[in-house]
């Protein structure tokens, strides 16, 4: 292997890009089985922190003649846990309780 070149699998291609400056593309294929079903490439399992079980979710977005799909993991509602701050009236409360004052909340704003 010469110095400064990598190893490529046949299922991947280097996309670069003029306009991607510092930008490094990489596309990968997948084969579509009869019962179409695709194996998300490991490598992207990887980058996209994706496990078994996981959701993911395919954007397609259309532009002119150019039709790209974009694939993402949805993270789990529980790895959510802890993200936001509860507002210390709020701990403790029950989610009911919780919907229950901000109806009043809200009801108040707009008498």
């Amino acid at each position: 292997m010469a110095v400064g070149t990598e190893a490529r699998r046949k299922d991947q291609v280097d996309d670069h890009e003029s306009s991607d400056v510092g930008r490094r593309r990489t596309r990968l294929l997948a084969r579509v089985s009869s019962k179409g079903q695709v194996t998300i490439p490991k490598a992207v399992r990887e980058k996209l922190g994706i496990a078994e079980g996981d959701t993911v979710m395919f954007l397609l977005e259309d532009e002119l003649d150019d039709q790209q799909t974009v694939m993402a993991r949805i993270p789990n509602l529980m790895e959510l846990a802890g993200s936001v701050e509860v507002p210390e009236h709020l701990q403790g409360r029950s989610w009911e309780e919780i919907r229950d004052i901000a109806r009043r909340e809200r009801a108040k704003k707009w008498r």
